[in-house]
C-alpha cells in the first residue's frame, strides 16, 4: 500500500529541506544549498519542494531574527489539493 497521509508530505518536506546538495549519493541534486555563508533562502526551498514533492504547498509564514541574531524562519506545509 502506498502510503499518500498529509504526515508523510510534510515527513518528505523535511528531509528537503534538511538535507543539502550532493549529501545523497543516489540523488545529489536533492537537497537545498548549505545556509551557513548565504543563510536560508525561502525562495530557493519554495521552487525546490514544488519540483521534489509536489503534493505540497509551502508557504512563507514569517522570516525574522531571535533574540541572539540568529535568523528564523516559519513556514508552512499543506496537502496540495488535486
Amino acid at each position: 500500500m502506498v502510503e499518500d497521509s498529509t504526515a508523510e508530505i510534510v515527513q518528505n518536506v523535511s528531509v528537503i529541506l534538511r538535507t543539502r546538495l550532493a549529501e545523497r549519493l543516489a540523488t545529489p541534486t536533492l537537497g537545498t544549498p548549505d545556509p551557513v555563508f548565504r543563510g536560508f533562502d525561502p525562495q530557493t526551498a519554495l521552487g525546490l519542494v514544488a519540483d521534489a514533492e509536489p503534493r505540497a504547498v509551502l508557504e512563507l509564514v514569517r522570516q525574522s531574527l531571535d533574540e541572539v541574531g540568529r535568523e528564523v524562519t516559519d513556514l508552512t506545509v499543506t496537502r496540495r489539493e488535486i
